[in-house]
């Protein structure tokens, strides 16, 4: 890099900062020309992590997840004692922490019932806040943490205009506060109206009667980060390809939970053996399985594994499969609520 290369700035980090591999892992970026004496200072850092260039996806994928399953990121230490007790706390804070929180600003109740309702089934896992007008929404967000609103444009008192603007100027004079996406729910669909909308902050609009679809479209644009639980397991669209018919599902999803584990079972042997060829026959069963069952983020990894072995690429086997086996409990977990 200019001025500054990365080793010198991994110096600075350890020696001035005082910031140990153990807590900051750091992935060196290099070209394949880079002689030996780049090992040895590696060696010296404690830079643990490097990859040569042009980076894959795939590559800078592997890494990270090879980082996070060896233990050694931010924040993660040995359990003591007093660790095992707040264990169960924990647990519920990270849980918490993967699902959003949604405001709605809606003062027909019929309405507020839809949108909740449409909620549950998009993302299961998500914390829903109500509010009847603009001075209620404005009371809730500075004593409660908000991911997006779901804002009215009519509301008695004080309208979502007016309080969007206000949360804008909050937001401008708090400096450390993050933007919350601020969508309008509205029956009005004039260029006029819709400027209006984004004039005043809000980032989007939906017209009302709320169609399902466009609700999930922009839930997914801005609440991105969070978990989905139907990345695991989509039961509404499974039940839909069933032809709504939920006894066909129960079954299916019983010879699917079994066949998966056993194939699971049988692509760990395969692995510690590191027979490239059984590795991508296996892995593109459990795909087609678990495109067939829904399983998105399952089918995914499945087929990541896949052309991995078809490219004799074995190296991170190992954490592929403890990736695959975890996102396996997700999907089990997902299944259970419908069985």
């Amino acid at each position: 890099m200019p001025y500054v290369d990365g080793l010198a700035v991994i110096q600075m980090i350890r020696e001035k900062m005082l910031v140990l591999p153990e807590i900051m892992p750091l992935i060196l970026l290099h070209s394949s020309s880079d002689d030996e004496s780049l090992r040895d200072k590696c060696k010296e850092l404690g830079v643990r992590y490097h990859m040569v260039k042009p980076i894959s996806a795939d590559m800078l994928y592997d890494t990270i997840i090879s980082i996070y399953n060896s233990g050694i990121h931010s924040g993660t230490e040995q359990p003591d004692q007093k660790g095992n007790e707040n264990e169960d706390k924990t647990e519920e804070a990270l849980a918490a922490a993967d699902n959003p929180v949604i405001l709605i600003a809606e003062d027909i109740p019929m309405n507020m019932m839809l949108i909740k309702s449409y909620i549950g089934t998009i993302l299961p896992g998500a914390q829903v806040l109500e509010a009847v007008n603009g001075q209620e929404v404005i009371e809730l967000i500075r004593h409660e943490h908000v991911d997006l609103i779901l804002m009215d444009i009519q509301m008695p008192g004080m309208d979502g205009l007016e309080a969007t603007r206000k949360i804008r100027e909050w937001e401008s004079r708090s400096h450390n506060l993050l933007r919350i996406p601020i969508i309008a729910l509205t029956a009005g669909a004039s260029k006029e109206e819709q400027q209006e909308v984004l004039s005043s902050g809000m980032d989007e609009f939906l017209s009302k009667p709320i169609v399902r679809d466009d609700l999930e479209s922009t839930l997914e644009k801005y609440l991105a980060k969070f978990d989905n639980p139907r990345d695991h397991f989509n039961y509404v669209d499974f039940l839909n390809a069933m032809g709504g018919d939920t006894v066909m599902v129960k079954k299916m999803l019983m010879v699917s939970m079994s066949d998966m584990k056993e194939k699971l079972n049988d692509l760990e042997n395969a692995v510690n053996k590191g027979d490239a060829r059984q590795i991508a026959s296996l892995a593109h069963y459990i795909k087609g399985g678990a495109l067939t069952a829904r399983y998105k983020s399952m089918a995914a990894m499945a087929s990541r594994m896949e052309t991995k072995a078809k490219e004799g690429t074995l190296d991170t086997m190992e954490i592929n499969l403890k990736v695959m086996r975890n996102e396996w409990e997700k999907v089990l977990h997902e299944i259970e609520r419908y069985m």
